[in-house]
């Protein structure tokens, strides 16, 4: 199914290579690229974290040409798509994409990244993306009342701050946020 044919609420399962599985929901309609490669902004920073979906499902082989042209493979989204970041180039270009089949590329929104059921939780279990350093992670969880940590090293457990969530979630960092504990 081509992600620019889906509208509506659409559950993706993002499976991180060996350690973690996080949900995240995306809240809206997937307009299509007509040039999925050149809608890719110049100058994204190498935190910037993209889905890039392709025409078949990204084995082996095309996750190390990815890597070979400087492009981070963090997840894996179904149907064929992956999250990624992007190493820049010492001039900020990104990393050429062409003739890899990509067929969509788009980032998630902060609605995308929140849960169903936030507005009554008494705790976010909150999901950082696989390359994002618990230093920084840390720092964005500043002023949130940190209650422990999730079972992997990227989650972290804090107390419910309803006013302060969409501050977080407007984050490129964050890759999902759930009602943590008991409600």
């Amino acid at each position: 199914m081509k992600f620019a044919k889906i509208g509506g609420v659409l559950a993706l399962l993002l499976v991180q290579w060996g350690s973690s599985a996080t949900v995240a929901y995306l809240k809206h309609g997937l307009d299509p690229n007509p040039d999925p490669v050149t809608a890719l902004p110049w100058g994204s920073g190498p935190s910037s974290h993209w889905i890039v979906q392709f025409k078949d499902f990204p084995g082996a082989d095309l996750r190390g040409e990815l890597a070979r042209r400087g492009v981070r493979a963090l997840e894996y989204v179904p149907d064929s798509a992956l999250i990624v970041a992007f190493n820049q180039s010492p001039g900020g270009q990104l990393p050429d994409l062409a003739g890899l089949d990509i067929t969509w590329t788009g980032q998630l929104t902060p609605a995308d990244r929140t849960a169903p059921g936030l507005e009554t939780a008494a705790a976010f279990l909150v999901v950082f993306h696989s390359d994002v350093p618990k230093g920084d992670a840390e720092r964005l969880l500043e002023g949130f009342r940190l209650l422990g940590v999730g079972l992997l090293p990227n989650q972290f457990l804090v107390a419910a701050d309803h006013a302060r969530l969409p501050q977080l979630a407007e984050h490129d960092e964050v890759s999902y946020i759930v009602p943590g504990g008991m409600r």
